[in-house]
């Protein structure tokens, strides 16, 4: 007896109104997990496809009615993404997307970076950077708050040093943990002198990405950046080659990673831009002229942005801790104070007419704008770095608002 096939022409426009549906629901609440499922290194399965399928859908009415329909879809489906993948190309459906899952405020330092972040920590020399990139490993190995404010998860943590001798690290190591009180950390992997690599090399980086996954590494610190990548700092083209091809495959394995950079030699950034934009966090090291050291949010995706914290490292009997001289919160208001003063001037000050700052000072004490000095000073800064004010040419103190912002 041959079996009648089923075509999808003759059946019921029911039943054709029901499969478009369950196609539908596949498309937009399913198709992830669907793919998740059956997909590997070594292709498409359809049994698989068909198995999540029935597990998923087998309470839609039309799947009992005619299952080889179904199985014919499952089928076509399966060779159209299995061909996608061959292709080693693939658009995702907005539907699609839309249905991905993401951990908010996933910390792994508080406030200061995220689980699979890139964060750079640049200064100049002898201003503490691998002291405070070192104190941070320490903490989140062990679940401590850094600086005794931001608290960390306690995670494995990877430290690759070529900026320090092996002695010198050690020693260092030492005297964090000794101003912790702490005797042993079995979660810190470090970086011995016979398997230093380069992380451009290829062969090397395989290596490091094998060791990171197998023993679950999730934040990697890198001292230096540039003593571990042999690329042009100021080349956009090479450190997007390094970024794409190095700190990218790192990144996708769910690691946070912490560069650690030097300034130039005038305290400026140094580098392409492109290193800049590659980042998701950027703190700075800067000692002032009274001696005092500042770690400054540069940029960041918290309300931290622009704030900065004053520190002061002590070095007591074989023992290194931080203190903290600067209230974080205090810091909060004061670029708050700032903010609000720029919207208020921006408002009282008359467009393409020149004025002088200390008009500006009688015009807001005319209507009764409170502030400092300091605040001002800051807030006409922020405004002419934003281009919605423009200091006249020869004229000191003077400033003009374009046309545009008064709008």
């Amino acid at each position: 007896m041959v079996k009648q096939q089923i075509e999808y022409s003759n059946l019921s426009k029911e039943f054709k109104a029901s499969f478009e549906t369950f196609k539908t629901d596949v498309e937009e609440g399913g198709l992830t997990k669907l793919m998740n499922s059956f997909q590997n290194d070594d292709g498409y399965y359809p049994e698989k496809l068909n198995s999540e399928i029935n597990n998923n859908f087998q309470i839609h009415p039309s799947f009992r009615k005619h299952p080889k329909i179904f199985e014919k879809w499952a089928k076509e489906k399966n060779m159209k993404l299995k061909r996608e993948r061959e292709k080693g190309f693939r658009l995702m459906p907005f539907n699609e997307f839309n249905k991905k899952k993401f951990k908010k405020n996933d910390w792994i330092i508080k406030n200061f970076f995220e689980r699979g972040e890139i964060n750079l920590l640049v200064g100049a020399s002898e201003n503490y950077k691998s002291w405070l990139a070192m104190d941070m490993a320490v903490n989140i190995s062990r679940g401590l708050s850094f600086m005794d404010s931001f608290k960390s998860k306690k995670l494995n943590v990877g430290y690759l040093d070529k900026e320090n001798p092996e002695r010198v690290v050690q020693e260092r190591f030492r005297m964090i943990m000794r101003g912790k009180g702490i005797r042993t950390i079995n979660n810190l992997f470090l970086l011995p002198d016979e398997f230093a690599g380069m992380l451009t090399n290829c062969q090397w980086l395989d290596k490091l990405m094998e060791y990171v996954k197998s023993n679950q590494i999730e934040v990697l610190f890198v001292d230096t950046m540039h003593r571990f990548g042999d690329y042009k700092e100021n080349s956009s083209d090479e450190v997007n080659d390094f970024y794409l091809n190095c700190l990218k495959p790192l990144q996708k394995l769910g690691c946070s990673l912490v560069l650690i950079h030097h300034t130039g030699k005038n305290g400026d950034f140094r580098g392409s831009s492109d290193i800049k934009g590659m980042l998701d966090n950027m703190f700075s090291i800067k000692k002032d002229k009274y001696g005092k050291s500042w770690l400054n949010f540069e940029k960041s995706r918290t309300k931290l942005k622009g704030t900065s914290i004053c520190f002061k490292p002590h070095f007591d009997n074989g023992a290194f801790r931080l203190e903290v001289l600067s209230d974080i919160k205090e810091n909060i208001e004061k670029k708050n104070k700032v903010d609000i003063l720029c919207k208020i001037i921006i408002k009282v000050i008359p467009n393409k007419k020149e004025i002088k700052k200390s008009n500006l000072e009688n015009l807001l004490k005319k209507n009764e704008v409170k502030y400092g000095r300091e605040t001002l000073t800051r807030a006409l800064k922020n405004l002419v770095l934003a281009q919605k004010l423009q200091k006249i040419k020869n004229k000191k103190g003077f400033y003009i608002k374009p046309e545009e912002f008064g709008k």
